[in-house]
């Protein structure tokens, strides 16, 4: 019995499933608007990462700028050790301004 309805239920699937079209379907326009809210031509951002070793947990903040894909400059604010390192990616180049 339980093979009879597993066999139906995949043969109405390939029955209409074939009908739908992927730009008719509303769960792809979802997933597409969803793609569209993730990205933005620019945006500034304060973040906080905490990076876990063997020996200590450290937190790092920073705030960033960024413009598309390929320009960002962020900014170390803290810990003092990090404070006013910075990085300018512009495409696939990448440069690192260390104050010391």
């Amino acid at each position: 019995m339980r093979n009879t309805m597993k066999f139906f239920i995949l043969l109405m699937i390939v029955i209409f499933g074939g009908q739908i079209k992927a730009q008719d379907n509303p769960a792809i326009k979802i997933l597409k608007k969803i793609d569209q809210n993730l990205s933005s031509k620019s945006r500034k951002l304060t973040s906080k990462m905490i990076v876990h070793s063997r020996r200590a947990d450290r937190t790092i903040l920073s705030k960033t700028s960024a413009e598309g894909e390929d320009r960002s400059f962020p900014e170390y604010i803290a810990p003092a050790r990090e404070k006013g390192t910075k990085m300018l990616k512009l495409k696939d180049k990448l440069w690192i301004y260390s104050p010391s």
